[in-house]
């Protein structure tokens, strides 16, 4: 049910009088009533009874009604943005604010979908309120279209006047909705009417129409505008918008099934037809049998070569003779459009789906060519010629390719270049091109077989034309028994069009369809040879019977629309931008709406001259049906292309408002216009346009972009517009100009560099090589005489030590005739030494670093050794392949006793690690073979590769690598996960360090990938941005020389390769911070951890609390009970939120809360946000417990994550490889907002009121989001 409530007030206590009201009202209704509404007018209420009328309607309708409102009188902002609106005694009310008739309509059950029409200053606010975002897909039950933004005034009614004029154009067909769409989109009436209010203000006071906001990905079908002239199973129904212009209005398009977009099947059905002239699905295809057969044989893989080119001139049948191909021979239309190719003589088989893909390339661009050949052939998304190349199957049958009028294509040499000729050499496919005899195609001609169709004997060309007339004029009623006629006329004009002077570059079987037409159309005709001497009088060019078929229709204006239909780009032109091209001079746009009913009916009257397509926003799309013809148009019009840019564009209102008004063809073809008369400049640098036009209609700006303008263009394509408009805005502000900061979603407001963040964690320092160096197999470190030495095995069983500060070898010796498998450093009464397994013989020996000199006889097991390390001052224990753990006495070689450990049968020892990090006996932890960790009693298969036993605070941990570069931190004593893991590489870890460093404790990782990586171990952190590539390096150990923390690999040459920290590792400066300083924030980098004063007095504390820690959570302070260091361990710590005199809990490992950036109170606990293993983000309560699955918002890994409060929401900001930065509603869990940086994201960084500061290598971003 359709129900309408009008609301007017003409007269307002207090207010300026609005004496149109009561005839705009009228005139409103009626134009509803049209639509199919029942429409309830109420003039001049009081506030009361505004309200009341407003809130039964919206009762009365019920969940399955559609309902309107349109409200035409004063609305006044409150302090607090609310909007309400007056009735005629001035009172402002809380049944009249208009947010709560949108929160009831919401809320509420029982309550219809709703569109408010906002007739009143300052009604833009009520498209904009904070929730309405996350129902922008189409979810919500109540829309708004509104006068003017928040901040203007609404003039004359002029927004209900626009309304009715757009609403009367609707009814009467003039809008340009096409059949095919039921309902016409919110955003096509909001633009028509955004016009017409334009064009009513003239140059008054500004007014700018505002929507609701829509999401373009969701595309959401809204009832309120019902399409009166909607047809059920019409001509395109079931067809792909770009695909409907080509078929003919008879054919059945319900029989036809959904094609690609890049098929445009009505284009090679029609052709197919041979051009009907009642639209009956039946074939007029008549002759070039040799082609035909040819061409048939061809395509079911018969003949030599990868190339078939198909040629001749405008309208020699080229489109005809691939129209009958495509049709037989693709799998979804061969049987629905059987009639069109069964009196061929030789028609091709059907080719499998996957196997066929057929693109009428006119008017597109070379990326949507590539895109519908990879979708048509089952391929995944390509991005360009390469990746479709790489991406066709090798072996077994060739696909078959047709791609028809390449010579209309955007950019037709390029196509040749970077795509059709790169496709023959490949060998992959069997390709057949139909174009004009260019001459910049000749490449393609030179390498093809050719079928030339202007090549036809005189003879066969006229019984071809012959047959091919006759048969159209007996599928007329008119003409089916009029043998005689037919046969006088087709006979007659036959032999015209083939006995010399007819211009063989425009087709005879173009010449003859639109001459039979007219024929057809006009005077009947019953004397056969009246007939046959009309059939000689056939014009010899298409221009000739071209305007020799306007002449007689009579259509003044018929000639201008056409004219102007041939400046079409693309796939057409609608109405509403026909009109302002037929214009009463050549110098002046048009402005008079009354234009649009004179261009509709000129296209009524040259409908065999168009095709029709359906746009973006449901409106009919016209163009001419040759492109032979719209050349001849063009050359002719008289129109200049900078005349026809400037009619497209002045109606549209002045520069910064027009492309709200745009319609989405201005927005697609505006850049084409531009180039065709050379002012492309002047959109390069509208602000307005690039942040509105769709982003593949800007590739042809792109190389007058700055390079990374361009690059972040492109990756914002399918993004909001306020993700683009930041883009744009901090493009501004790298080349030092201002930007005002306003307007929807995060808005950039300054850029500082980051240079000294940009530099990598460590720096290569020296290579200490040596010639006979073969691989260096285990690395370690041990202090040797008062120096730091790196100790090195090779696979030759040479131990090698060097002096890391002073870079040189100090000594070498053998000790295995084979490769060194286990190396440990230790002690024995205070000399260090070195414990070496390798060989064959199970042998284990040690050796003394000060003089170089092996320690005792070899400890031997039956097989090789696998791993070693000392147990304490004199046990060391090892495994080898083939038995298990032995602990050995070191000074007397004789076999101890050791704990029992848990060892898998038939898994051996790969690696051992003991843990002197509680008070007990010492903790061997085993990495077995298989990938297994062992710890006590405790087994978890996890196919570790690598492993580190350290611990954070008092806990011991074990730091694991396994082969997939995941790197995990478990609880030494149960193996259970103490935080998520985080993928650190590409391929197994091989190395696990702990370096201390100013900020903290970091682990380094290196992995198969020779990339040293970073993890903050006591926030377990990663900073992939600190990564340092190392090539060639197999091992790497971490130590101190000289009090600096540097980094030792080995690599598989046998060089050891020192790495020392840049500044940025040594700064404090790791974790940035936002504090709050009086009535703002401060970013602190300066600090680890912050101490956070309050600038102002917020509250008094509760009892007991005076001088308790202040911390940071969520991006607001919290105050925690004192002394906070005295607590035990894991107990609970009370929070107090002193702005809103809330309380929450802590339970803090070691009893001490730190300020973090990743962590917000979630139902008065304290929860943080992770990243996952797999790239992604969650969050875990303060017990480790999942509160919020795995979220995967980036196409990269989640390279930084922040918690906060924003405008009453729990928040979660996440920074990804991808350059992104994404909001994530706690609650709903998903992305609600998005704003890009372009660079990888080191931190992010959030407020409560707003504030949003991003960090990349070299950048420092601030944002500021309003909060509404």
């Amino acid at each position: 049910m359709y129900r309408a409530l009008s609301v007017g007030i003409p007269e307002t206590e207090g207010w300026a009088g609005l004496p149109f009201g009561r005839e705009l009202l009228d005139e409103l209704a009626q134009a509803l009533k049209t639509l199919g509404y029942t429409c309830e007018v109420r003039l001049g209420p009081s506030s009361a009874g505004l309200g009341a009328s407003v809130r039964d309607s919206l009762g009365e309708s019920g969940d399955e009604g559609v309902l309107l409102v349109h409200v035409l009188g004063h609305g006044v902002q409150g302090r607090s943005d609310a909007l309400y609106v007056l009735g005629s005694d001035g009172v402002r009310t809380g049944e009249n604010d208009v947010a709560s008739w949108l929160s009831e309509l919401e809320d509420l059950p029982g309550r219809p979908a709703a569109l408010l029409l906002l007739d009143l200053c300052h009604s833009g606010a009520m498209a904009r309120l904070p929730w309405q975002l996350r129902h922008a897909d189409g979810t919500a039950r109540s829309w708004v279209l509104a006068a003017c933004a928040q901040d203007e005034q609404a003039y004359d009614g002029r927004f209900t006047r626009a309304l009715v004029t757009v609403l009367k154009a609707l009814a009467t067909d003039e809008l340009g909705v096409d059949p095919s769409v039921r309902h016409v989109p919110l955003q096509t009436i909001g633009r028509a009417v955004l016009r017409e209010v334009t064009r009513l203000r003239g140059k008054g006071y500004r007014q700018s129409v505002t929507g609701s906001v829509i999401d373009f990905l969701a595309e959401p079908d809204l009832p309120f505008f019902p399409n009166p002239h909607h047809r059920d199973g019409g001509v395109r129904v079931l067809l792909d918008p770009v695909m409907a212009p080509f078929l003919d209005e008879g054919v059945d398009p319900g029989a036809l099934p959904q094609l690609d977009v890049g098929v445009d099947g009505r284009h090679f059905v029609d052709r197919a037809s041979g051009g009907s002239l009642t639209g009956a699905l039946v074939g007029f295809f008549t002759g070039r049998k040799e082609q035909v057969a040819t061409l048939s044989e061809w395509i079911d893989g018969f003949g030599d070569g990868r190339l078939l080119v198909v040629t001749g001139g405008a309208g020699s049948g080229k489109s005809t003779l691939l129209g009958v191909m495509v049709c037989a021979a693709h799998h979804r239309l061969r049987e629905v459009t059987r009639p069109l190719w069964k009196r061929a003589v030789r028609a091709p088989y059907q080719v499998p789906e996957g196997l066929f893909a057929a693109v009428h390339a006119r008017q597109r661009t070379l990326g949507e060519i590539v895109s519908s050949l990879a979708r048509q052939l089952g391929l995944d998304p390509v991005a360009d010629p390469a990746g479709l190349l790489a991406a066709l199957p090798g072996g077994g049958r060739s696909p078959v390719i047709v791609l028809d009028a390449l010579d209309e294509a955007e950019d037709g040499p390029a196509v040749l270049r970077e795509l059709l000729l790169p496709l023959v050499e490949c060998g992959g496919v069997r390709l057949v091109v139909g174009v004009r005899k260019y001459e910049e195609y000749q490449p393609l001609r030179a390498a093809a077989r050719v079928i030339d169709l202007d090549e036809v004997e005189a003879g066969v060309l006229e019984d071809d034309l012959h047959h091919y007339v006759s048969d159209l004029l007996r599928g007329t009623e008119r003409y089916r028994r009029l043998g005689a006629v037919v046969g006088g006329f087709a006979g007659a004009l036959a032999t015209a069009l083939t006995e010399g002077g007819m211009d063989r570059s425009w087709g005879e079987f173009l010449v003859a369809r639109i001459y039979t037409r007219s024929f057809a159309e006009g005077t009947p005709v019953a004397d056969p040879v009246e007939a046959e001497e009309i059939g000689r009088g056939v014009p010899r060019t298409v221009t000739e019977v071209f305007d020799q078929d306007l002449a007689a229709r009579g259509q003044p204006w018929l000639r201008s629309v056409l004219a102007a239909l041939a400046q079409a780009h693309g796939q057409g032109m609608p109405v509403s931008v026909l009109a302002r091209l037929v214009g009463p001079t050549r110098d002046e746009a048009p402005t008079n709406p009354a234009l649009e009913p004179r261009v509709h009916d000129a296209l009524k009257t040259g409908r065999f001259y168009l095709r029709t397509s359906v746009d973006v926003d449901g409106v009919t799309l016209y163009r001419l049906f040759h492109q032979g013809l719209a050349d001849h148009l063009k050359a002719r019009s008289g129109i200049t292309a900078s005349v026809v840019l400037d009619r497209l564009l002045s109606p549209l209102g002045p520069p910064e408002e027009r492309w709200r008004a745009a319609e989405p063809y201005v927005l697609r073809h505006a850049i084409q216009h531009a180039a065709d008369a050379g002012r492309t400049e002047e959109l390069s640098d509208d602000q307005e346009f690039l942040a509105r036009a769709p982003v593949e209609a800007l590739e042809p700006l792109f190389g007058r972009l700055a390079p990374r303008l361009a690059a972040d263009l492109r990756a914002v394509a399918h993004a909001r517009e306020p993700a683009r408009r930041a883009v744009l805005d901090l493009a501004m502000l790298r080349t030092g100009r201002a930007v005002d900061g306003t307007g929807d979603g995060w808005r950039p407001l300054w850029i500082r560099p980051r240079s000294r963040l940009h530099e990598p964690a460590f720096q290569h320092a020296q290579s200490l090589e040596h010639a006979r160096a073969k691989g260096v197999r285990a690395l370690e470190i041990a202090d040797v005489a008062g120096a730091r030495m790196a100790v090195a095995a090779d696979r030759l069983g040479v131990v090698r030590l060097w002096d890391l500060a002073r870079g040189r070898l100090v000594r070498e010796f053998t000790t295995h005739s084979g490769t060194v498998s286990a190396l440990a450093v230790g002690t024995l009464d205070d000399n260090p030494v070195a414990l070496v397994g390798g060989g064959a013989d199970g042998s284990l020996q040690a050796w003394d670093l000060a003089t170089g000199t092996q320690v005792g006889p070899p400890l031997r097991h039956r097989s090789a050794v696998t791993a070693v390390a000392m147990y304490d001052r004199d046990t060391v224990v090892s495994a080898a392949h083939e038995d298990s753990l032995r602990f050995w006495n070191l000074r007397t070689g004789e076999v101890a006793v050791g704990p029992k450990t848990a060892v898998s049968p038939g898994s051996p020892v790969a690696a051992l690690s003991v843990s002197h990090h509680t008070s007990s006996a010492p903790t061997l932890v085993l990495l077995l073979k298989d990938g297994t960790l062992v710890a006590g009693q405790h087994y978890l298969p996890m196919g570790a590769c690598a492993i580190l036993v350290t611990k954070v605070g008092p806990q011991p941990v074990i730091i694991a690598g396994d082969r997939n570069g995941v790197v995990s931190m478990l609880d030494l004593s149960t193996l259970a996960n103490r935080a998520a893991p985080l993928r650190c590489h590409d391929g197994p870890v091989r190395a696990l360090n702990v370096l201390q460093v100013p900020a903290g404790p970091m682990v380094v990782t290196l992995g198969a990938d020779e990339v040293l990586r970073f993890i903050h171990l006591d926030t377990w952190t990663p900073k992939p941005l600190m990564q340092v590539a190392a090539p060639d390096a197999r091992t790497a150990v971490a130590t101190v020389v000289e009090r600096t923390p540097v980094m030792v690999t080995g690599s598989w040459r046998g060089s050891v390769d020192v790495w020392r920290p840049c500044s940025s590792l040594l700064s404090r400066a790791v974790d940035p911070r936002l504090v709050p300083a009086g009535p703002g924030w401060r970013l602190v980098e300066e600090e680890a951890v912050v101490s956070l004063v309050s600038g102002e007095r917020t509250g008094d504390a509760p009892e007991g609390w005076a001088g308790g820690q202040i911390v940071l959570i969520g991006g607001r302070p919290w105050l925690a009970v004192p002394r906070l260091r005295r607590r035990r361990p894991g107990q609970p710590v009370p929070l107090w939120d002193p702005e809103r005199d809330r309380r929450a809990e802590i339970g803090a490992p070691g009893g001490t809360p730190l300020p973090r950036g990743d962590e917000l109170i979630c139902q008065g606990q304290r929860a943080r946000v992770i990243r996952t293993a797999s790239g992604g983000v969650a969050v875990h309560s303060d017990q480790g417990q999942e509160t919020r699955a795995e979220l995967r918002p980036h196409a990269g890994d989640v390279t930084a994550v922040a918690a906060t409060e924003l405008g009453e929401r729990d928040v979660v900001l996440t920074g990804g490889s991808d350059g992104w930065v994404h909001l994530l509603d706690v609650h709903e869990w998903r992305v609600v907002d998005s704003v890009y940086v372009g660079d990888p994201v080191q931190h992010v960084l959030a407020s409560p009121d707003g504030h949003l500061v991003v960090m990349t290598a070299s950048e420092t971003i601030g944002f500021r989001r309003e909060l509404t």
